[in-house]
């Protein structure tokens, strides 16, 4: 999730895909358990990169993340973070990460 409403850069909640995570420690050779993976600042930062070339293909610069926050709790029905018809509720994730927008806007 890319959030930034009325602040001056956006940031970017990050709930990566197990299987996807396990495939990037491969690849940079990180001999981590896959749950611990998303801690990792080299896995962190690898993640961030990919993420940020991916939307610089699309998106303009001022759209485009400068820090982010990982996280190992998915979006699910289940938890509250997606309605029945799987979108995200924004203020909800907004509502828990508080903390930690607000500390990487005070960086």
């Amino acid at each position: 999730m890319i959030y930034g409403e009325g602040k001056p850069y956006n940031i970017c909640i990050v709930v990566p895909d197990k299987a996807i995570l396990q495939k990037t420690a491969e690849i940079l050779d990180v001999k981590t358990e896959v749950g611990t993976l998303i801690h990792s600042p080299i896995v962190q930062e690898f993640v961030a990169i990919e993420i940020i070339k991916s939307l610089k293909e699309k998106y303009g610069g001022y759209k485009i993340p400068k820090k982010f926050i990982f996280s190992d709790t998915p979006f699910t029905v289940e938890n509250g973070f997606l309605t029945q018809t799987l979108k995200l509720k924004r203020r909800l994730v907004v509502e828990k990460f508080k903390n930690q927008i607000d500390g990487l806007y005070q960086e």
